[in-house]
């Protein structure tokens, strides 16, 4: 027992800590993922369906863009 505390001593230490000092950070990322927003998925599709889930229209159109299409569509002037 004597020859183990001899060779674990604080050079020992410090040199573990060195070496494995990124070892303890690796696994916290798959423990906690930050929240995706749902604005950012790649296609339109996903969008539009994730739109639906959150009752929220998409794409969104402006008032300005809402009238020229009910104008166009209905043949209102």
């Amino acid at each position: 027992m004597d020859h183990l505390s001899q060779q674990r001593n604080r050079s020992w230490r410090r040199k573990q800590k060195y070496l494995f000092r990124g070892r303890d950070c690796r696994h916290t990322t798959l423990l906690w993922k930050a929240p995706k927003k749902w604005k950012y998925p790649y296609t339109r599709q996903l969008k539009i369906i994730r739109a639906r889930q959150l009752a929220i229209e998409y794409p969104r159109i402006s008032a300005k863009q809402y009238l020229h299409d009910a104008r166009s569509n209905y043949w209102i002037f």
